[in-house]
C-alpha cells in the first residue's frame, strides 16, 4: 500500500518572508501582491507575469528533478542571485515564487542562502523550512542542485 503525502493548498500562507526583503510564495502572491515586491523571480515556464509587476525575471522550468541542470544552468551562469542580493541590500522586497512555493522557489532561495550566508544545502533548506512550514514539502526536488551548486561556491 503507498502512503502519499497531499499537502492541503487551503492551509498554505501565500508568501513569507525568509530573510529580510526576500519573499517566497506561491502563484497567488505573485498576482495579488505583485505591486509590494520591486522584483519578482517566477520559477515557472508558464505562469504569467502580473500586470502590476514592476520588474519580473523569469526561471522557466518545471518541478521536475530532471530539470537540476537547467536550474544549475541559471544559478551559476546568470546575475539573478546578484539581483535579488541588489535588491535586499537597496532594502527593496523580493518575491521568488513557482507555483506552490514549495520546491522550484525554495531551491533558488537556497542557492541564494549558500552564496550570500555561506551555508550548506542542508542548513539552507532547514533555515528555509523554519520560516516556510510548506519548503520542500515531500522531499527537495533539486537537493542535487543545491549540493552541486554547493561544491561550485567552493571552488
Amino acid at each position: 500500500m503507498y502512503n502519499f503525502k497531499i499537502y492541503n493548498r487551503d492551509k498554505m500562507m501565500n508568501y513569507n518572508e525568509i530573510v529580510e526583503n526576500l519573499f517566497i510564495g506561491n502563484e497567488e502572491s505573485s498576482q495579488l501582491y505583485a505591486d509590494k515586491f520591486a522584483l519578482i523571480v517566477n520559477c515557472s515556464k508558464n505562469i504569467p507575469f502580473s500586470n502590476k509587476c514592476k520588474k519580473g525575471i523569469r526561471i522557466p522550468i518545471n518541478d521536475d528533478p530532471i530539470e537540476i541542470n537547467a536550474l544549475l544552468n541559471y544559478m551559476k551562469n546568470t546575475t539573478i542571485l546578484e539581483q535579488i542580493h541588489s535588491s535586499r541590500t537597496n532594502k527593496q522586497p523580493v518575491l521568488v515564487h513557482c507555483f506552490a512555493g514549495m520546491q522550484r522557489s525554495c531551491a533558488v532561495v537556497a542557492c541564494y542562502i549558500m552564496k550570500y550566508y555561506k551555508g550548506t544545502p542542508l542548513e539552507a533548506m532547514n533555515f528555509i523550512k523554519s520560516k516556510r512550514k510548506e519548503a520542500f514539502f515531500g522531499g527537495a526536488n533539486f537537493m542535487k542542485t543545491l549540493d552541486m551548486f554547493y561544491q561550485a561556491l567552493q571552488k
